[in-house]
């Protein structure tokens, strides 16, 4: 059997044809279970309208609103379907819903696989790896992150090229692209900046520990004359939220991202764990902070060009996709928008004897690290070593080997920078292994105590994790024959946060 993309896209095409119901509320499974319907929409003129609820905002939604609704849990592959059915569980036990308004589907299913799942193919190894790379290679074209559970935000600026773009965010921070880029396709760049971006907000906010850098995810591709623009903002701070929620960080972030009065305490509501949803909602808002902050820089410089930005409702672009979300997330994304709309239109003068932030806090500083070398493999992929010295990726049975299922907690973002001590190396390794689908990231509770939550990389689910685990034993014997990293003397030069 001969599987190429084209392969794949009639199979996504023609079994979403055939499952889509307007009766059922399509469950995508982070991650590529969340981009089939728009791999389903960008390739099929007759496309259906998909209504779709991204699986994290499952335990975002209060518990009346699955009564009397039918599900379709969609995922791209099932390799073992543990995921899938902890999702069927988890709608039967906690949300109450009656089995018989849950169907399961994927594309493709492994010939292990459990029966109960609708599938357009059955594959054996070989032919299931190639047909998880296809679909691979099919989302990083996609103008969307492999990882979905950071809001995307929408712009758009006609007669603007990407080069142009591009030095505008080098006035700054660190830029570096992402991936390979072709003719057409979409160009991905990092923006990686320090936390002291946030310097006037860092000392309002007790219970909130921040990494030294945040950073700006940037897709972009040119539509009908206009450079279209994709931004994911993402801060990973550790957050204390027992002690956040006596000291009153939620009110500082209401009131700087101007959020409604109450906005954290209505979270309450949630069908799932509150420590979660508050999380999530915390390091988004930082994550909008950072953006709209940004924006506000961004168009002054790109106005020196002759441009102008311009907001872009996400309905736009998800055309026939309509996603789901809870109010909660509906009041805070409106909220947002209007704050970058506000930022974009700004248009007076930041005097530089008056900046916004000093100069010195826009740039990283980076530690020149001896990093080990393989004619082969990429450098990012030295992370699936350290990750996999902390947690067990996969387990040998004797027979075969297995995903470790039972891994609910990753290496935290500041244990890499601890590690390798290059901010910019971490970011772009990080953005390269997540949008490849080798890592994923997760929001995990790290002490139940205090209810401290972060944001933690793991390998990624099911068969991606068998490769991890390949990957980091070649890198173990790369390493072992190559000195230990060396590191230059760190010069601080963004100062305390």
């Amino acid at each position: 059997m001969t599987i190429t993309a084209e392969t794949v896209i009639s199979d996504v095409s023609s079994f979403l044809s055939d499952n889509i119901r307007d009766d059922e509320i399509v469950i995508g499974l982070l991650r590529y279970g969340a981009h089939l319907p728009h791999v389903y929409q960008k390739y099929n003129a007759d496309a259906k309208d998909v209504t779709l609820l991204l699986s994290h905002m499952v335990y975002f939604q209060p518990p009346e609103y699955f009564r009397h609704k039918r599900f379709l849990i969609l995922d791209d592959t099932v390799y073992r379907g543990i995921h899938m059915q902890r999702m069927h569980e988890w709608l039967i036990d906690r949300a109450a819903v009656e089995p018989s308004n849950i169907r399961c589907a994927a594309l493709a299913v492994h010939r292990k696989e459990r029966d109960g799942v609708l599938s357009k193919r059955t594959l054996n190894d070989v032919e299931y790896i190639v047909w998880k790379e296809e679909l691979a290679t099919i989302v990083r074209t996609d103008i969307r992150p492999t990882e979905r559970d950071h809001p995307l935000y929408y712009f758009s600026s006609t007669d603007l090229t990407v080069g142009t773009l591009i030095h505008a965010l080098q006035q700054t921070g660190e830029v570096h692209s992402t991936g390979p880029y072709r003719s057409g396709d979409v160009f991905r760049a990092t923006l990686t900046l320090s936390s002291n971006v946030l310097e006037d907000l860092i000392p309002k906010l007790p219970g909130v520990e921040f990494d030294e850098i945040c950073k700006l995810r940037f897709y972009t591709y040119e539509e009908n004359g206009e450079l279209c623009v994709v931004v994911v903002p993402i801060v990973l701070p550790i957050i204390n939220l027992a002690r956040a929620r006596e000291a009153g960080t939620f009110e500082q972030i209401e009131k700087a991202l101007r959020l409604p009065d109450g906005f954290f305490g209505s979270l309450s509501g949630a069908i799932g764990p509150l420590e979660t949803v508050e999380y999530y909602f915390l390091t988004r808002a930082l994550g909008a902070i950072v953006l709209e902050r940004v924006l506000g820089h961004l168009a002054k410089e790109l106005r020196q060009f002759g441009h102008d930005l311009k907001v872009v409702p996400a309905e736009k672009v998800d055309g026939r996709v309509i996603y789901d979300f809870p109010q909660s997330y509906r009041t805070f994304h409106s909220t947002v928008i209007s704050a970058q709309t506000a930022a974009i239109a700004e248009r007076k003068e930041v005097r530089r004897q008056e900046p916004l932030f000093p100069d010195t806090n826009w740039q990283p500083v980076r530690v020149e690290t001896v990093l080990a070398k393989d004619p082969v493999l990429p450098d990012v992929y030295q992370l699936t070593s350290f990750i996999s010295r902390h947690i067990t990726p996969a387990v040998f049975n004797g027979v075969d080997w297995i995903p470790n299922y039972e891994i609910d907690v990753g290496v935290t973002h500041r244990q890499l920078l601890e590690e390798y001590r290059d901010p910019i190396f971490v970011s772009r390794a990080l953005d390269e292994l997540l949008d490849s689908g080798l890592l994923r990231a997760k929001d995990s509770l790290l002490d139940a105590s205090t209810k401290t939550i972060g944001r933690t990389f793991l390998p990624g689910g099911e068969f991606k994790a068998l490769a991890f685990i390949r990957l980091a034993n070649a890198w173990d014997a790369v390493i072992k024959r190559n000195p230990e990293a060396v590191e230059v003397e760190r010069r601080d030069l963004w100062g305390p946060f």
